[in-house]
């Protein structure tokens, strides 16, 4: 019962990290190897994607957690 309730947030939570980790380690690699990161259009629409889908996981998740994990 305990692993139903984790696993129905646990699904929009786990690729929210995975991908807010990756776009910063993206930057992180940028900024190593160029010691300069250059925010260019393409990167700032990248950036806005990213942060809208995570956005839109974590209330999701949210919405699941505080509705649906408690019945």
């Amino acid at each position: 019962m305990l692993i139903h309730k984790v696993l129905l947030h646990g699904v929009f939570e786990i690729p929210e990290i995975l991908l807010a980790s990756a776009f910063g380690s993206y930057l992180l690699i940028q900024k190593i190897t160029n010691k300069k990161i250059i925010f260019d259009n393409e990167l700032l629409k990248l950036a806005i994607k990213t942060f809208f889908v995570c956005l839109m996981l974590s209330i999701v998740s949210a919405y699941i957690e505080s509705n649906l994990s408690i019945k």
